[in-house]
């Protein structure tokens, strides 16, 4: 666990270093919160399955901080810390009763190379901008896989009377000892990937209607590259006839809306005394 932690803090300081300290220390750094609503559904690696489970998008949402640099030009270089919550929604084709809902948590870092364009609307009327950016651009997602948990009903579990059974993953399970699965509440998992990474396409708008702030609204697309586990499914030491498809890569469709700040206080300031002599 502890070797895991400090991959990821030295996966979140290698964008900050390379992306932020080199380049054009003159560009403006916009930093601040994001929210999103997002849909998750899985693309599974198995032809069994493939033909065996269907996955219905669920919803999740991500938050946290991001930042925010032009590098050169009209490209943007965008590094976040966020936290995000996907949920996959699977059903059974030769069971109707089996319904999974599992649901992951991460810590993620995103990292966002855009091409931007400014799009002009007229001048400016109270010190309020009209002017706004478009942009298109690519980049990956970096996610530490912190825990799951879920529900399973099925026609195997309706037999032995349980209408629905709710579990927590367990990570640290060796597959080649099954009677250390004891927790009859957990999902034991071998191979997981705790580790994913992901390639997002993302198009959206920005704006700074009050000089200072910057609004951003992104549309994206995310394509996982990992999957869940390397070989096998969960294990349910409850039912011993269903286990959870885990070999799959989540696919995410969401809109975000960050609100960020300029970090140089020296250009909120500008046009400031103008305005005060004018009233």
């Amino acid at each position: 666990m502890v070797t895991s932690i400090k991959k990821l803090i030295l996966i979140i300081l290698l964008p900050v270093g390379f992306g932020f300290y080199p380049i054009n220390s003159q560009a403006q750094l916009y930093v601040g919160p994001v929210l999103e609503t997002q849909v998750t559904t899985a693309a599974f690696f198995n032809q069994s399955d493939k033909d065996g489970y269907r996955c219905n998008p669920g919803p999740g949402y991500r938050l946290g901080f991001t930042a925010s640099k032009r590098v050169k030009n009209h490209f943007i270089f965008d590094v976040g810390l966020q936290y995000a919550h996907k949920q996959l929604n699977i059903k059974s084709v030769a069971d109707p009763l089996l319904k999974i809902k599992n649901n992951f948590n991460y810590i993620e870092i995103p990292i966002l190379y855009t091409l931007e364009f400014r799009e002009h609307l007229g001048k400016k009327k109270a010190g309020i901008s009209k002017d706004y950016e478009v942009f298109a651009g690519a980049g990956p997602v970096i996610s530490y896989w912190l825990n799951s948990n879920g529900t399973i009903a099925s026609s195997s579990l309706k037999e032995i009377l349980i209408s629905q059974l709710a579990y927590k993953a367990k990570f640290n399970y060796n597959e080649q000892d099954p009677a250390s699965a004891t927790d009859q509440n957990g999902m034991y998992v071998s191979d997981a990937n705790r580790f994913q990474f992901a390639l997002q396409l993302v198009g959206g708008v920005s704006f700074e209607p009050l000089g200072l702030q910057k609004i951003v609204v992104t549309g994206k697309v995310e394509i996982g590259q990992t999957r869940f586990t390397k070989q096998n499914a969960g294990y349910l030491p409850a039912d011993f006839v269903e286990q959870i498809p885990l070999k799959s890569r989540p696919i995410s469709f969401g809109i975000n809306v960050a609100y960020l700040f300029n970090t140089k206080y020296e250009d909120s300031r500008k046009g400031k005394s103008t305005e005060k002599k004018r009233k």
